[in-house]
Order: structure tokens, then C-alpha cells, then sequence
């Protein structure tokens, strides 16, 4: 009986220690240490809006899709316009930018033709009743 007792107070003791040296030893910035760089101010902080004006009766959840990869700007209701603002991480350079439009409460999805989009550009997507007859135009700054 007194064996296991011991046991499990140096099981306590080591995993305690283990959340302590953690808390200790993790990556915290240093006084005076000046922030990371904003990643847009490095492309000189354009920023690239999307617009998207939804003629469907179902609200669609919309992404932009560049370089592999996906990422969700926003949600459109049906029969309203919205403005999102696109990351600039989301702009690899001479990958082409797809938007995605998924529609809530249907399995079906639409991506649009592959765009170019520099940042600080405009990006217009008017997604129609039937998705097929949508169009997306880019308007360069």
C-alpha cells in the first residue's frame, strides 16, 4: 500500500515538473524586443478586397483557394453583398487565385475560373441563381 502511494506522488511530482519547466522555458518576447513585421506592410499594406454579390437564394460560405491551400473569408446571405478583405499571404506569387462558393445547406459547390490578383487589387464575384453563369472580373489598382 505504502508503494503505490509513494508511486503516484512521484508521478505527481514529475509531471508537475514537466508543466513547470514548460511554463519556464517557453518562447515568451524579451523586454524591449521589437514585434515581428506585419507581413502586409511588407508589400506596402495594399489591401485586396472581394467583393461578392450573391443573385442566389441560398447563403454561401466563401474561400479563396491559391498555392494549395484554402482559406475561408466569409459568409454571403442570399440575395445580399458583402466585402472581404483577402490576406496577402493568400496572393503567392504567379499562383492563380480560384474563389470557392459553398452553399449552406446543399452538397453542391461552385469555384470560379483561375484569376490573377496582385494586392491592392479589386475582386468581383456575382454568383448567379444558377452558379454555372457566374462571372468574376479583377480590376487592377
Amino acid at each position: 500500500m505504502g508503494c503505490l502511494y509513494m508511486k503516484q506522488i512521484a508521478l505527481y511530482l514529475l509531471v508537475s515538473g514537466l508543466v513547470t519547466a514548460g511554463v519556464v522555458l517557453s518562447p515568451v518576447p524579451l523586454i524591449g524586443q521589437e514585434p515581428d513585421p506585419d507581413p502586409d506592410a511588407e508589400r506596402g499594406g495594399q489591401q485586396t478586397h472581394v467583393v461578392v454579390d450573391n443573385d442566389n437564394f441560398l447563403d454561401m460560405r466563401i474561400y479563396a483557394v491559391s498555392g494549395g491551400r484554402r482559406h475561408q473569408l466569409g459568409t454571403v446571405t442570399g440575395f445580399t453583398d458583402a466585402v472581404f478583405v483577402l490576406p496577402n499571404w493568400v496572393l503567392v506569387a504567379n499562383a492563380p487565385l480560384r474563389l470557392m462558393a459553398l452553399p449552406v445547406g446543399s452538397a453542391r459547390s461552385y469555384t470560379s475560373p483561375a484569376v490573377t490578383v496582385d494586392p491592392g487589387d479589386l475582386v468581383e464575384w456575382q454568383l448567379r441563381n444558377n452558379l454555372t453563369l457566374s462571372n468574376i472580373s479583377v480590376w487592377k489598382s
